[in-house]
């Protein structure tokens, strides 16, 4: 499996070491640190690329600039906090290394290959002189159910056949690691020069057959399924929300609607669940204990079960109901011939969308068949109450049990209150910007927090509910103060 993962993404790089070694981080005792390299282009262009060497492979305290290195590794990312946002750090991985006594001719410089999928909607573009590029961000699998993301550019022929790419196709493609100076816009009077590292592209390819394997394309007659038509935005299922104030459901306090693709629905609907989960203190002495209303994975579970094993030949929405006690989640389709709920309590599963849920298995959406409904139960084994499930011919519904309103009655939550706003690291960021220059629109948030308007969206509704900002204005003339 390792051996796999490796062949996804594979790099050399010979070069000059121009830098002395900086510490990187340890792990399990480990040091890593990172050294720079400069690596000579056909245009007698030097690009820096920086490498994380191991002190096992190197002694880290030697002076070795000036020296000849090659190595063997792999392109890796990781996002790095720095003061209000993240920064994705990429860096050459060293596996295998030697010195040479000078540059050899006979041996390429700079080399990757990446196999991986479209993780954002590719930018296609013509500089001032009409030359065709076009940005691609590529998802690279490595073990332990990590990802790299690997900023990669495309040129000319390439990058028209690029543009074309959907979000979530597998791709191949080779070329050499460059650095970019560029100027960062720190404030209004500042600027920054900084470097980022991409992949130009000298070859691509788009592995369709893939879509056969999957289930989305049919083998006869090359034509898109059903199962493609869920994992797009053409999906014509939605997923329905709606929050009562009370027992009965029939007062409605807030509502929503989430279409497109099943992938965009359950990130949609889980966003949007999580601002209905809130979180109680219970105060006990001096020792006070944070408790939210619903466990986070037991929301997961339900969600991953609606979407995943209903049945989408009724074209009825996916519904959630939520009120003070209880969340629900009914979906269309019963249990399928010879199961019953106490079959499904116990972790048999007989998949009613088999390919779906191999495709939610390899983005490791869920772990494996029959173990959801489990999971959730396993939440709740310390409460009082227990989720419900249910099931009729044509719909099943699972029911969780707001956990601290099982708990309102008894002694220990006589001492309870709200809690005091939980402060996400996100929040904090925005709160930090807010502090330092006043205020910010919508486009600045998502510019500062890398997310998307529905994302944002939901961050500052809950902020200004929790009274961390205020609104001020509407629509382009909006901007989010502190209260």
């Amino acid at each position: 499996m390792a051996d796999k993962i490796f062949e996804n993404n594979q790099v050399s790089i010979m070069g000059e070491i121009v830098s002395d070694f900086r510490f990187s981080h340890e792990v399990y005792g480990e040091g890593f640190y990172m050294v720079d390299v400069a690596v000579n282009r056909l245009s007698n262009y030097l690009d820096y690329i920086p490498l994380m060497i191991s002190e096992r492979l190197i002694d880290v305290n030697a002076d070795y600039i000036g020296q000849i290195i090659y190595v063997n590794g792999q392109f890796r990312s990781f996002n790095r906090h720095e003061e209000k946002k993240n920064r994705l750090v990429l860096s050459v991985f060293v596996r295998e290394l030697e010195f040479l006594e000078e540059l050899q001719e006979d041996m390429k410089s700079n080399q990757i290959f990446l196999d991986g999928y479209i993780c954002k909607e590719p930018i296609y573009r013509k500089t001032p002189l009409g030359r065709e590029i076009a940005d691609l961000l590529i998802a690279v699998n490595r073990s332990y159910g990590k990802s790299d993301y690997i900023p990669c550019i495309c040129w000319g022929r390439n990058a028209r056949f690029a543009s074309g790419f959907e979000v979530g196709g597998h791709v191949q493609v080779w070329g050499r690691i460059q650095s970019r100076e560029y100027v960062k816009k720190i404030s209004e009077l500042e600027t920054e020069k900084r470097v980022a590292y991409e992949v130009s592209v000298s070859k691509v390819d788009f592995l369709e057959d893939k879509y056969i394997a999957l289930g989305l394309r049919n083998i006869h007659d090359d034509q898109y399924t059903n199962l493609a038509l869920l994992l797009s935005d053409q999906c014509q299922h939605t997923t329905k929300i709606a929050v009562f104030n009370d027992e009965s459901c029939t007062e409605f306090r807030d509502s929503k609607e989430f279409g497109g693709s099943i992938f965009k629905q359950f990130e949609n609907s889980i966003n949007y669940l999580a601002l209905c989960n809130r979180t109680v203190s219970t105060i006990k002495g001096v020792v006070r204990t944070d408790k939210q209303d619903y466990p986070e994975e037991a929301i997961r579970e339900a969600l991953l079960n609606a979407l995943v094993h209903r049945d989408y030949s009724f074209s009825g929405s996916i519904i959630i109901n939520v009120n003070d006690s209880k969340m629900e989640f009914i979906s269309l389709g019963g249990l399928l011939p010879g199961l019953s709920t106490e079959d499904i309590r116990l972790g048999i599963s007989q998949p009613r969308n088999k390919k779906l849920a191999e495709i939610f298995h390899r983005l490791r959406l869920i772990e494996s068949y029959g173990t959801g409904i489990r999971r959730i139960f396993k939440l709740y084994a310390s409460c009082p109450v227990q989720p419900s499930i249910e099931a009729t011919t044509n719909a099943f519904r699972i029911v969780l049990p707001n956990m601290n309103a099982v708990s309102a009655g008894t002694e220990i939550a006589a001492e309870s209150k709200p809690a005091a706003p939980v402060i996400t690291p996100q929040m904090k960021i925005v709160l930090d910007y807010l502090k330092e220059y006043g205020e910010m629109r919508d486009e600045e948030l998502q510019e500062l927090l890398h997310i998307k308007k529905t994302r944002a969206y939901l961050l500052t509704r809950q902020m200004n509910e929790e009274g961390l900002i205020k609104v001020v204005g509407r629509g382009a003339e909006k901007t989010y103060r502190l209260k």
